[in-house]
């Protein structure tokens, strides 16, 4: 842990530490400082991750008061996102100033019960758009796999994920081959780790496929995508994800040929990478 003497000094003397890759803790407080004056010496603030290009903050007056805030940082750099911190940590500080001064303030002591933490507003949607290849196999043993388009949202928090699918399915065994398409939609669930976010994911999709040796025969079916996902989300933009699950297919696909048959079982374990970009979506400020 290289941040906690960072922590117990600044418990002592005041000051800003920040575990977040968003923000430089240096830069805020020099921004602070010059924003707030003295009375930025007064409060310890804290800094962590609470998902992507979010950041909470707690921050402890030396009179006991406490105070916690969540924000939502649109620069683009660390210095940009750090200089947009301490604005608005600067209104915070103002705004207890004045509050104490008035008889508004609520000293708050150590071990006294937790007040709700504030929030500086809804958490903005960001969204993301991604291509990669999709691997299947089960038993029997025949082997398919396909290009994937997929595009999802993080919302409430980002705990839900709304997502859609549009991928290809290709097999193969001598002569004969099967291709296909599957469109879905499906719903993600779990929490964000600073740039990451992990979880389970259900998808149900459409499916297109058509088996062809000499002849061809095309039908309609259903796959269910069950995954666990991680996904990670650069400050560039940059977005790249992976899953692992199994894939249910309704009804199972046996096609055969003149010497060759393919068959994918009801039940497959499925494996998938995606690299892409994210798209933040900001509110108006």
């Amino acid at each position: 842990m290289p941040w906690l003497p960072a922590i117990v000094l600044a418990l002592r003397l005041g000051g800003v530490v920040s575990r977040s890759a968003d923000v430089d803790g240096g830069a805020v407080d020099a921004a602070l400082a010059i924003r707030a004056g003295d009375e930025a010496a007064a409060w310890t603030i804290e800094i962590e991750d609470a998902g992507a290009s979010e950041v909470r903050v707690q921050l402890r007056h030396t009179s006991g008061r406490e105070v916690q805030r969540t924000y939502t940082l649109a620069g683009t750099t660390v210095e940009e996102r750090s200089r947009e911190l301490a604005a608005a940590l600067a209104l915070v500080l103002e705004q207890q100033r004045t509050e104490a001064a008035s008889g508004r303030g609520r000293a708050r002591t150590r071990g006294a019960a937790e007040t709700p933490p504030a929030s500086s507003g809804p958490v903005a949607p960001a969204g993301w758009i991604a291509g990669g290849v999709r691997l299947g196999a089960g038993r029997p043993a025949d082997v398919d796999g396909g290009a994937t388009v997929r595009g999802g949202v993080w919302w409430g928090r980002r705990i839900l994920q709304p997502m859609a699918q549009i991928a290809s399915v290709h097999a193969r065994s001598g002569g004969l081959r099967v291709d296909g398409v599957r469109v879905g939609v499906g719903l993600g669930a779990g929490a964000p780790w600073r740039q990451w976010w992990f979880g389970g994911a259900v998808l149900t999709q459409l499916a297109w496929t058509r088996a062809r040796d000499r002849g061809a025969d095309g039908r309609i079916g259903s796959s269910t995508e069950i995954t666990g996902l991680a996904q990670w989300r650069a400050h560039s933009g940059l977005f790249a994800a992976a899953r692992l699950g199994v894939d249910v297919t309704a009804p199972p696909l046996r096609a055969r040929g003149d010497a060759e048959r393919l068959r994918l079982g009801p039940v497959r374990a499925v494996l998938g990478v995606e690299v892409g970009l994210s798209l933040p979506w900001r509110r108006d400020r």
